[in-house]
């Protein structure tokens, strides 16, 4: 990960036994926000890999931005 990544660990180490609350909170944030990254990657690497099989030319903007919010509902089945 990013140096900045780095740093953060060390200064909650350093400062969880002061603030134990407060490091706690932002470790458990970040650890979640790490794992929405790392499955987001991975969707992200199995559609570039598998793109071509799909389709041989690429979407316009509107349909992607259709997709995706279309996706984000929660729309009854």
């Amino acid at each position: 990960m990013s140096t900045n990544y780095e740093i953060f660990k060390e200064l909650i180490e350093k400062k969880k036994n002061k603030y134990p609350n407060v490091c706690k909170l932002w470790k458990e944030h970040i650890d979640q926000k790490r794992k929405v990254y790392e499955i987001t990657l991975e969707r992200a690497i199995k559609v570039l890999e598998t793109i071509e099989s799909k389709s041989d030319q690429d979407l316009p903007m509107q349909t992607i931005a259709f997709l995706y919010f279309l996706f984000q509902e929660d729309i009854p089945q």
